[in-house]
């Protein structure tokens, strides 16, 4: 593979990180209140939106992007003890979907975005 075709691909994973990340700052925007208030009980969620709350729409994001890693890693965080096992088990599969689909083509991404040196 030629730098051009490294190249190419690498384009391609920064707009699909972007159309991630884009997701993830339209459910913020409009759906975050519903989702904080699925996941009431966790004091990591709780303790999260007193301290990004004054942010903004940063802070939203912020918010959300966190909502998302206790989604994808729920045992890191309920072995912990910072969220509410129940109301995880509880949390609605199709919001589950979209945060933890975005949040992992984020990651997944960035990392080849690394891997291939475009930085």
């Amino acid at each position: 593979m030629n730098q051009f075709e490294m190249n190419l691909v690498a384009v391609g994973f920064f707009f699909l990180g972007m159309a991630a990340l884009l997701v993830l700052v339209f459910v913020a925007v409009r759906y975050l209140d519903e989702i904080e208030e699925l996941l009431s009980k966790s004091v990591y969620v709780s303790g999260n939106k007193k301290l990004y709350a004054p942010a903004g729409v940063i802070g939203k994001i912020m918010r959300i992007c966190t909502i998302s890693t206790v989604l994808t890693m729920p045992g890191v965080f309920a072995r912990r003890r910072l969220v509410d096992v129940d109301q995880l088990r509880d949390f609605p599969n199709s919001i589950k979907r979209v945060l933890v689909g975005a949040w992992c083509t984020m990651f997944i991404s960035s990392m080849v975005f690394l891997f291939l040196g475009s930085f």
